[in-house]
């Protein structure tokens, strides 16, 4: 991938899922929602992460964006998430990346205002952190076992939703070296 595109940061994947897409980053967040990896233009655009986090995955909290595609594609199964046989079907993501690979372990899933949390990219450490990660669980449509430890790095995975303007489903994990 790195070969096609330098922007290249990493793999998602959803076992059982449609979700298996390049990741790209770029110095900002619109280039890419109207262009696939590959630079062409396209209205689907492509999976791209945040470009206010570290590319290699190394900050306390990551955001990767993707469009909700009427046809399924892209980040639009992340709504099905809002059910718990769903979840329990399907309870992580897998990520490469250049420097290793991770399993993501899902701890909450549900629809949020862009005016909410889920969004900061800084979500600091100790108590801040701790009323931070108390929020995004307590918003939540599941119940899970997972709770992030202090020091381990959260990801969020985003898409458009149509329950009110502004809309959108947000989907946390938490990172864990992947071991085969």
């Amino acid at each position: 991938m790195a070969a096609i595109n330098s922007q290249v940061v990493g793999w998602i994947f959803g076992p059982g899922t449609v979700i298996s897409y390049p990741v790209v980053q770029s110095a900002d967040n619109s280039y890419y929602l109207h262009r696939m990896f590959t630079g062409e233009a396209n209205g689907s655009g492509c999976i791209f992460l945040d470009a206010a986090c570290a590319a290699d995955f190394s900050g306390g909290h990551s955001i990767i964006y993707g469009h909700h595609m009427k046809n399924g594609t892209m980040f639009a199964s992340l709504g099905e998430y809002a059910d718990q046989a769903y979840y329990e079907a399907h309870p992580y993501f897998q990520l490469a990346t250049p420097k290793g690979n991770w399993r993501v372990d899902i701890f909450s899933a549900y629809v949020a205002d862009v005016g909410q949390e889920a969004w900061q990219v800084e979500i600091g450490d100790g108590k801040y952190r701790e009323d931070w990660l108390q929020k995004v669980r307590s918003r939540s449509a599941i119940q899970t076992q997972e709770a992030p430890k202090e020091g381990e790095r959260i990801l969020t995975l985003s898409t458009c939703s149509y329950e009110f303007e502004d809309a959108r489903f947000v989907v946390h994990g938490v990172l864990h070296p992947w071991e085969e």
